[in-house]
């Protein structure tokens, strides 16, 4: 997932403006306490928090293209207040990275200041309708981002953030950012974390011998374990975004590993969380 921060940014230099003043934002739409969309024994308390704004580029052009942001993500409630602001400030990373503090503790305010900002700065740029031309969708910038929750239960919450971003090129670009958090220790689970040292080179062979080799770069390849994976169900997901491992036309790689498999190579604590998956 190591190419996901940049490749963000680098769609969404037209729209930044670092000398562009602070904006004085007004205060997000709060998703209710009480709505709650997870069930009574959840792992982390969530509710749904959706939201979606756009702008002009030139608002008097009859023409012209536009910026459109569309939200649609959860909220923790938690007891542990330290697992919210992680939770928050990891699906608000992968929006804006630069925007946000150390700490996010209101998630739907920290959403609507980066959609704010970038809007703002993508009606400042100095561009006219006699560049934009017949061409309007070059100046388009569009986003979407949608969570889901995979698991929220016997202690673990598994997210997945699907990433769209066009920004006015050949194609949208698009990713999926998997996330596990483990609510006893109020932390972001980590290849580490489940796995013994001495366990990665069995864990890589695992992961090469399950995927699509035929569409690599080059088909020998070696794949390492990756940070964007999460539990589930069905197993341990590990997701590859187009140009991480292939090309844009291979489309992203997703290798579930059945739990069995994997028991000998877990550390104690890793064996003690998949025992909540069936």
């Amino acid at each position: 997932m190591r190419y996901l921060p940049l490749l963000l940014f680098t769609l969404l230099f037209s729209c930044k403006n670092e000398s562009s003043p602070a904006l004085p934002t007004p205060t997000a739409p709060a998703a209710p306490a009480h709505d709650l969309i997870s069930s009574p024994d959840a792992a982390v308390p969530l509710t749904a928090f959706n939201f979606s704004d756009s702008t002009l580029l030139l608002p008097d052009y009859s023409l012209s293209p536009q910026a459109r942001f569309v939200i649609q993500t959860v909220v923790p409630h938690a007891e542990n207040e330290r697992l919210n602001e992680l939770i928050n400030k990891t699906i608000a990373a992968m929006m804006d990275e630069e925007q946000i503090g150390t700490k996010v503790s209101n998630l739907p305010q920290a959403l609507h200041d980066i959609t704010r900002t970038t809007l703002y700065n993508y009606g400042k740029q100095n561009i006219d309708s006699t560049e934009i031309g017949d061409s309007p969708h070059m100046y388009t910038l569009d986003l979407e981002y949608k969570t889901e929750v995979l698991h929220n239960a016997n202690g673990v919450l598994s997210i997945v953030t699907g990433n769209y971003v066009y920004a006015g090129g050949a194609h949208p670009n698009y990713a999926a950012r998997y996330e596990s958090f483990d609510a006893q220790t109020a932390s972001r689970l980590s290849i580490s974390e489940l796995f013994l040292e001495t366990s990665i080179e069995g864990l890589t062979q695992m992961i090469n011998e399950n995927i699509d080799r035929e569409n690599l770069y080059e088909q020998e390849d070696i794949v390492p374990p990756t940070e964007n994976f999460a539990l589930t169900n069905k197993g341990l997901i590990f997701n590859y975004p187009p140009y991480e491992i292939g090309p844009y036309a291979a489309g992203e790689f997703e290798i579930t590993l059945p739990y069995p498999g994997l028991t000998a190579l877990l550390t104690e604590r890793g064996q003690e969380l998949v025992k909540g998956f069936k």
